[in-house]
């Protein structure tokens, strides 16, 4: 018996497929379909309900082709062929409009938040594009606190963003990576008008001073991932000079007995003994 496949997506307009073309890069697939009512139909696997239609002066489109689309699809071009004419379209037409309010009005673009500027939605490298229009144009503007220690296990983080958040109740979570990219935690958020609340993670066997984290917010049922900030996790016993731990003196003090820098608040009754030489 022939295997039942489920369509990728349902187009209902009464017209006829006449060509079809497929990009991809390693995040996600775009298609083009022409029809014979001189319309292309522009969409992404990831994103099916969001389809973008461009028509020709034409009764019907013959064949499409992709150029330049090695190693991915920025600045791909799309050769159109009409039963009269041969166009070149350009695909990555978003980089002109420089503010997000202007990005997000345009179909297929996405304002990405990590690098400032507006691209095609196949292009952000740091942000899941499955739907590209929740919370599209807010950024985070602050973190409280922005350095955090290792040793504090119940400091809320309070991130406070440009603009309100859709209000989804429970629908927010914290996401916290290395700079590298490699996953670190997730934490359960909850949302008060702009300001989105959570737990930093835990981390435990670290060996190094310093770690550089990246805070990003994500909306579950969107599966979006949006705005980003610079975090700096201290784990205090792990400077080794009095001046190194003493540039965190507000978490980090140098006791002069055991000659070893910790957490402040360890033992308060050496505070007199921990003054840094």
């Amino acid at each position: 018996s022939i295997e039942e496949i489920e369509p990728i997506i349902e187009l209902y307009d009464r017209v006829n497929f006449t060509a079809i073309e497929i990009g991809s890069n390693e995040k996600d697939t775009i298609i083009f379909i022409g029809d014979d009512n001189g319309t292309v139909h522009t969409f992404q696997t990831s994103n099916t309900n969001e389809i973008y239609k461009q028509s020709f002066q034409s009764k019907i489109i013959v064949d499409l082709k992709l150029i330049n689309t090695i190693p991915t699809l920025k600045d791909a071009k799309l050769i159109v062929l009409t039963e009269n004419q041969i166009i070149k379209q350009n695909l990555s037409t978003c980089e002109q409009y420089t503010t997000c309010n202007e990005c997000s009005t345009i179909p297929l673009c996405h304002w990405c938040s990590r690098e400032n500027r507006c691209t095609a939605t196949f292009e952000c490298e740091y942000e899941n594009q499955r739907t590209n229009r929740i919370n599209m144009c807010a950024y985070i503007e602050q973190v409280i606190p922005q350095t955090i220690t290792l040793n504090v296990l119940n400091i809320e983080l309070q991130v406070m963003f440009n603009v309100p958040l859709r209000s989804d109740t429970n629908e927010y979570m914290c996401g916290f990576t290395f700079k590298n990219g490699e996953q670190l935690y997730r934490t359960n958020a909850s949302l008060s008008h702009n300001i989105v609340k959570c737990f930093p993670p835990i981390l435990n066997n670290m060996n190094q001073a310093i770690y550089n984290v990246v805070l990003s917010i994500e909306h579950v049922k969107g599966n979006v991932t949006f705005g980003s900030y610079s975090l700096i996790f201290l784990n205090c016993s792990n400077f080794a000079s009095c001046s190194s731990c003493t540039l965190y003196s507000n978490l980090c003090l140098w006791n002069r007995e055991t000659v070893k820098c910790i957490f402040q608040q360890n033992d308060r009754f050496l505070l007199s003994n921990n003054q840094s030489l």
